[in-house]
């Protein structure tokens, strides 16, 4: 890990050379990955727009967001702010490093609007969201590269079988009565809560060094990086 640990505060360092002007457009579109953002969008496309379509980009989002929190838990990496004080933390971040949360739930859900409308120009806006949605997080020095691929590979791989069952799933599920369909998604909520829960558990033999914390804490002492 220390080989894409020093070359990704190399990327950052390069990034952040480009200037501070970027901080404004960079931080617009982290928000634009953000799972507060989504919480924004989704009830507006489902009420307003298309039910189908806000009921994909909802399950998308509470699903990436489930298991990028478990992956983050069970392979828990570094953030570069953590690792080196050679950089500017622009933003503050307590949770592991890899994946990028939002790159995995960028990836999903804008390429789960995109394949929705199946029209060329909306995947190229979405390639391009979801590309500098995972460059802001470099620039801010919050996320290491490897981090933005690896979120980008579990989102593509989450929308790709989401795509796959979405017909059938749906099928099945309009044919059930009310119980079965509350039980169902009462089901799907327990068993992403029960994955991060042995996620964390996975903690239990691991410690975090004190360079992270101590790093992290020289930019945000207010914070507990514990």
């Amino acid at each position: 890990m220390e080989i894409l640990y020093d070359g990704g505060i190399q990327v950052v360092v390069f990034l952040q050379g480009l200037g501070e002007w970027l901080r404004g457009p960079m931080r617009l579109f982290s928000f634009l990955g953000d799972e507060y953002f989504f919480l924004l969008l989704m009830p507006i496309v489902y009420w307003a727009y298309d039910t189908r379509l806000g009921v994909r980009l909802g399950l998308l989002m509470l699903v990436s967001s489930s298991l990028s929190e478990m992956a983050k838990l069970l392979i828990h990496t570094a953030r570069p702010f953590w690792y080196s004080t050679g950089i500017k933390a622009y933003l503050v971040e307590t949770s592991f490093g890899m994946p990028s949360g939002h790159s995995f739930t960028a990836s999903s859900v804008w390429g789960g609007l995109a394949s929705f409308f199946r029209k060329a120009w909306i995947w190229i806006a979405a390639i391009f969201l979801i590309f500098f949605i995972g460059l802001s997080r470099v620039y801010n020095g919050v996320h290491f590269p490897h981090d933005l691929v690896t979120g980008w590979t579990f989102g593509g791989i989450l929308l790709a079988v989401y795509v796959f069952l979405e017909k059938p799933v749906i099928t099945w599920f309009k044919k059930q009565g009310l119980v079965v369909k509350i039980a169902a998604s009462f089901g799907l909520s327990l068993v992403l809560i029960f994955l991060v829960v042995l996620a964390k558990l996975s903690l239990a033999a691991f410690t975090v060094p004190d360079v992270w914390m101590q790093n992290a804490a020289a930019f945000f002492p207010e914070e507990a990086f514990d």
